[in-house]
């Protein structure tokens, strides 16, 4: 059984700079883009583009007023609800900023502390503290890099 160690997340900024073509590609400069998602207007998109075959795609972004990602994220056991989408090509970095507040075991219903468990697993070893891919699919295409995975 894996237990989440945060209670809540706000995302921060995102970054993402992306791979430069190549001499082989230069007319096909690959954009990337991140879209924040909000219930209270319309989503945002935010694109670019690189130069030529040396400069790539570079994106710099905080979350929009109303935005879903600019507020604090606590919504239980599931998770589901999407704060933003990522555009971006195999090999573009990117960096998500964020700030989190760690658990303090919280109350249930009926008055009993208890810990929030994300996932069950034979994979992991006690004790050790695991990064789950960004995108959490079961393809874990946007895995941390420089950090212990759990898949």
């Amino acid at each position: 059984m894996a237990y989440r160690i945060c209670e809540s997340v706000k995302v921060r900024r995102v970054k993402i700079w992306g791979n430069p073509p190549g001499l082989a590609a230069a007319g096909v400069v690959p954009p990337c883009s991140v879209q924040w998602f909000s219930e209270a207007g319309p989503s945002r998109i935010v694109t670019d583009v690189g130069m030529g075959s040396t400069f790539g795609a570079k994106i710099n972004t905080t979350p929009p007023q109303q935005s879903l990602a600019g507020f604090w994220s606590l919504t239980g056991t599931n998770e589901a609800t999407v704060l933003f989408d990522l555009g971006c090509e195999a090999g573009d970095t990117i960096d998500v900023d964020l700030t989190f507040r760690v658990q303090n075991q919280f109350m249930t219903a009926a008055g009993a502390e208890t810990a929030t468990s994300v996932s069950t697993t034979a994979a992991g070893t006690v004790g050790v503290v695991y990064g789950l891919s960004l995108d959490l699919n079961t393809t874990a295409t946007l895995p941390p890099v420089a950090q212990k995975t759990l898949v």
